[in-house]
């Protein structure tokens, strides 16, 4: 079987609700963007924060697969749910 779609990648981290996203150029995340992007994937920031948490989880529900950002055991997001295919 041959994909016909593009394959797309989101990349969540802890974001905080009064701060945009930082430019590409300047996110911790470029080179896991680059990455994928040079593998032909389509990759989406997911700045995560408990206020955007239904839009997120909308978000990732769109998506082939999400790389979590390894976040401390106080900033984990149980609002976002678990996903299974």
């Amino acid at each position: 079987m041959t994909r016909q779609t593009q394959p797309s990648v989101g990349l969540l981290w802890r974001g905080r609700p009064d701060e945009p996203p930082p430019p590409r150029e300047q996110n911790r995340l470029r080179a896991i963007f680059d990455g994928f992007e040079a593998q032909g994937a389509r990759t989406v920031a997911l700045p995560f924060y408990e206020e955007a948490a239904s839009e997120i989880r909308n978000q990732i529900g769109e998506l082939d697969a999400v790389l979590l950002r390894p976040m401390t055991r106080a900033a984990r997001a149980p609002e976002i749910g678990s996903f299974s295919a």
